[in-house]
């Protein structure tokens, strides 16, 4: 009876096999368990990222409104003497870091000032037509959606009614440029923290 022989290269080969197969298993156990660990710690991460940039709007808003309705509160609003409000809003916005200009309404969208343009010049119309209705609706303050200026920069706001003797008699609005957004990721040290959270992870991920 012939007996098959193995030759040392077979032999070598599939002992090298039986030894490396194990480690493979295992390194690649080892890598998939760290992603998912890097994955649910970026995700943590972003997570306190999101709390902490709430946090910080929710302060930037609350800002703007106080004073928004301490400008909403002026007599000379009563008077209807706007070019001295006019004189004022200026005042307030050089305070109010971010605010591009401040804009007055009356309730049928009619513009009386917009810091934007000298005043006694022409204005342009009323932009942001849904918070201006939400405003004239519930008498509080609401959030100017992001809107394109005419210069192509995007902006976003604040809108506060100025109510007398009960009804909303104007509707005075902050326009808040977009690109200060970027203080409060400065004010919240997230920027350089989500940059590293996103390239790790892509290089651990991906």
């Amino acid at each position: 009876m012939r007996h098959k022989t193995i030759s040392l290269r077979v032999y070598l080969f599939i002992l090298l096999l039986c030894t490396v197969t194990p480690i493979a298993i295992f390194a690649a156990w080892l890598v998939l368990h760290f992603a998912k660990g890097e994955r649910q710690s970026i995700e943590s991460g972003i997570r306190d990222t999101n709390r902490a940039l709430i946090t910080a709007l929710d302060r930037e808003f609350e800002s703007s409104i106080a004073a928004l309705n301490v400008l909403a509160t002026s007599k000379l609003l009563d008077t209807g003497n706007y070019r001295q409000f006019y004189a004022l809003c200026e005042r307030a916005r050089a305070t109010q870091p971010g605010w591009k200009s401040i804009i007055l309404n009356d309730p049928s969208g009619k513009p009386f000032l917009n810091l934007l343009v000298p005043f006694g010049k022409p204005l342009p119309p009323l932009v942001g037509k849904e918070s201006f209705k939400k405003v004239l609706r519930t008498k509080k303050a609401a959030i100017l959606e992001l809107v394109k200026g005419p210069k192509g920069r995007w902006t976003f706001g604040i809108r506060v009614p100025v109510v007398r003797r009960g009804e909303v008699k104007y509707v005075l609005s902050a326009l808040i440029a977009a690109s200060a957004a970027s203080r409060l990721t400065d004010d919240v040290s997230v920027t350089a923290r989500l940059r590293r959270w996103v390239m790790h992870g892509l290089t651990v991920l991906f």
